[in-house]
């Protein structure tokens, strides 16, 4: 953790930066972004202006993204489901062919039980 402005004052200048806040999966990410803006959302014409908070920071905020929202997307595609239903399949098949393999041959082999 560090205080922003002593580290602008410091660097003589503003950089852009990246803030990555914990929340409780029930909070809208949406909501705590425009919290943040406050008045700065006039600025954005593509903003809810609806959604105004009147005690915001007001701080201007360039893009944001939620990780849990991008998991939960990520995990609803298609081709990922697709792709690991069909590793998985191919895993199965595999044990079962290397038990095969080596029982014809090792005939007098005899598999462990399973637990």
């Amino acid at each position: 953790m560090a205080n922003l402005d002593s580290l602008y004052l410091m660097a003589g200048t503003e950089y852009p930066h990246e803030v990555w806040l914990r929340t409780d999966p029930k909070i809208d990410p949406e909501s705590i972004i425009y919290a943040i803006r406050g008045y700065s959302i006039t600025l954005d014409s593509q903003a809810v202006q609806s959604r105004l908070v009147e005690n915001g920071l007001n701080t201007l905020v360039q893009s944001w993204t939620s990780a849990r929202n991008d998991i939960l997307t990520a995990q609803q595609r298609p081709e990922r489901q697709g792709l690991f239903g069909l590793l998985s399949v191919w895993f199965c098949r595999l044990g079962a062919a290397d038990r095969f393999g080596l029982s014809a041959v090792c005939p007098v082999f005899i598999p462990p039980p399973f637990h």
